[in-house]
């Protein structure tokens, strides 16, 4: 009884790291399929305003106010949902050739027409807010549920350098995900700072509150993670001391 509540810390990190690894690969797939669980997690959301339509020059004669005011564009990591005409299609960055017809607004401004693409504001968006800081702590998270695996099989060696590794790629993981969180948040703010001004209103921004969630709370997780590794550390190394002062 006292051995099985010994390792009950351990078991619930090891849940910990699954749920964590859960999360940051839900927030990697944001956006990736049409299907309400993965088109309604997103970074931000686009949708032109309907009440400045009155400076607007249609690029076609078939789009109408009622089309604008119908289409959405919902950013992920790796891709991006669009909802026009009353269907929705996602599509990676790099396979734009699959996304079907939708509208670009034309924009007289004195001088010369401008157009406002949303598709191409996206992009921007995905250069400034990149998936390769999520990918690298989802790795890392990878590697602690590994790590954690091989603790937790009975009579394999080395455990305790295996606890030291650990927590040290836990550390490491929860500092870059913060700081990729942070990102995350800083990029989200400004584009819904700028994009409605440098647009004059035309453009609507909207941050996504369920990714925002997502993040932090698998920011969270990977803290509770380095720091419960910490102590089962600290317990493991006070044990093998004890024991060793038993010899002398």
């Amino acid at each position: 009884m006292v051995n099985f509540a010994a390792k009950i810390p351990a078991v619930v990190l090891c849940i910990c790291v699954f749920i964590t690894n859960f999360l940051l690969g839900f927030l990697l797939m944001s956006c990736y399929t049409s299907t309400e669980a993965y088109s309604s997690l997103f970074l931000t959301r686009y949708q032109f305003n309907k009440k400045e339509m009155s400076i607007v020059s249609f690029n076609g004669t078939e789009t109408t106010e009622s089309d604008l005011s119908s289409f959405t564009l919902s950013i992920g990591y790796l891709s991006f949902c669009v909802s026009y005409d009353g269907s929705v299609s996602c599509t990676t960055f790099d396979n734009l050739g699959k996304l079907k017809t939708y509208p670009i607004i034309s924009v007289d401004t004195g001088d010369k027409n401008t157009t406002i693409d949303l598709v191409k504001l996206a992009r921007k968006f995905n250069n400034i807010c990149y998936p390769y800081v999520l990918m690298s702590a989802m790795i890392m998270a990878l590697a602690c549920l590994a790590l954690n695996a091989w603790i937790s099989v009975p009579l394999l060696p080395g455990k305790l350098l295996v606890r030291k590794m650990i927590v040290g790629v836990s550390g490491i993981d929860a500092m870059v995900w913060g700081v990729g969180s942070m990102l995350q948040h800083q990029a989200t703010k400004a584009n819904q700072a700028l994009v409605p001004s440098a647009s004059m209103k035309l453009v609507q921004v909207k941050t996504g509150i369920r990714a925002e969630a997502v993040t932090w709370t698998a920011f969270s997780f990977l803290v509770v993670i380095a720091l419960g590794n910490g102590v089962l550390l600290l317990r493991e190394l006070r044990n093998q001391l004890k024991a060793t002062s038993k010899l002398y």
